[in-house]
């Protein structure tokens, strides 16, 4: 029924979560779909929101998922200045360069699949020029890509980590 899945783990509940090419999932042992939530369009080009790496289900209950945030960021540099760089995903909106990307989030979801909660990179991060280089160096500084999340729900911290540039940041 599914293939190329992601993320397979068990849950406290009896189930399994995991990421399929739609949306993340959790189905029960005989393979019948409990809970989904698919990957949703944010505009009518080319980029989407998306769930990636990490689904984990809360002892609450609840769902916790890492995504993908279209964010298109302005470049604070001339147009004339970035002839002849390689600059992945520019855009020139009103003579000014502009850099698309996607940036972290992490959602929260109570059962029925209502968001209850959502962190987003690119409201705490998005000036931190050690944290998203505007015109990369080199193709590692692309995207600030989120790799992962641990919500540690006892003392309800979440520890988030960027592969690029090798960041952790504590929620």
């Amino acid at each position: 029924k599914f293939s190329n899945i992601d993320d397979l783990k068990p849950t406290r509940f009896g189930t399994l979560t995991f990421f399929y090419a739609r949306g993340v999932y959790e189905i029960d042992y005989d393979g019948n779909v409990v809970w989904v939530k698919e990957n949703k369009p944010v505009s009518k080009d080319d980029m989407m929101e998306t769930y990636h790496h990490e689904f984990t289900r809360l002892n609450s209950g609840h769902y916790m998922v890492a995504g993908n945030e279209p964010v298109t960021v302005a470049l604070n540099a001339d147009t004339a200045d970035l002839k002849g760089l390689s600059i992945p995903m520019l855009r020139v909106i009103n003579k000014k360069a502009h850099r698309k990307l996607n940036l972290g989030t992490i959602i929260e979801f109570d059962k029925k699949g209502n968001e209850v909660w959502v962190w987003k990179a690119s409201e705490h991060l998005i000036d931190d020029t050690a944290f998203l280089h505007r015109i990369p160096r080199d193709p590692n500084e692309i995207n600030p890509h989120m790799n992962s999340f641990y919500f540690d729900e006892k003392n309800k911290f979440i520890y988030v980590s960027f592969k690029n540039p090798h960041y952790i940041v504590k929620i």
